[in-house]
């Protein structure tokens, strides 16, 4: 039974993108990072999982932004991780959303962070402030922080805050 469900799921993700084509890639990443029904493959679960998540599919996005995180198929890249959960919960996926809470967690108010990597504010790059608690609710995956008196509304990944070392 496991053998005809790999088969037909091959043929869903081998055709042209379609309405369940998305959904088969997915389950077929799923099956591959498992090892359940095809040899344990997680290159090529990152493949279909791709292949799903540039199609707007959230569980995929959700899935492969795990595989970034932890580095399994993958070289680890938070980055992309945080980008990929952050698309997830565009979409109102719940566990991207938890995901990024947690991430989130990491910078809990008080925490003294060096702002790094902004192009759109590329002057607060380099400076140094404190996480906050946000004055108004902010979006999923953004962190308050006063730098020079202000509040700035970041978005949290890697590549954007980092912990200042004493």
């Amino acid at each position: 039974a496991a053998e005809v469900n790999v088969e037909r799921l091959l043929r869903l993700v081998g055709r042209s993108p379609g309405r369940h084509t998305p959904v088969a890639q997915c389950n077929l990443g799923v099956m591959y990072e498992d090892g359940a029904g095809v040899p344990q493959d997680h290159a090529e679960a990152v493949r279909v999982y791709r292949l799903a998540a540039n199609q707007r599919h959230a569980v995929a996005q959700f899935n492969l932004a795990s595989m970034y995180y932890k580095g399994t198929g993958v070289p680890q890249d938070l980055n992309e991780a945080a980008r990929l959960l952050k698309l997830a919960d565009d979409q109102g996926d719940q566990p991207a959303r938890d995901a990024l809470r947690c991430l989130t967690a990491m910078f809990p108010a008080g925490t003294r962070v060096r702002i790094t990597g902004l192009p759109a504010a590329a002057h607060l790059n380099s400076r140094l402030g404190t996480v906050v608690h946000p004055p108004k609710p902010l979006a999923a995956g953004r962190i308050a922080v006063r730098i020079d008196g202000q509040t700035k509304s970041v978005s949290l990944s890697v590549a954007n805050v980092q912990h200042a070392r004493a």
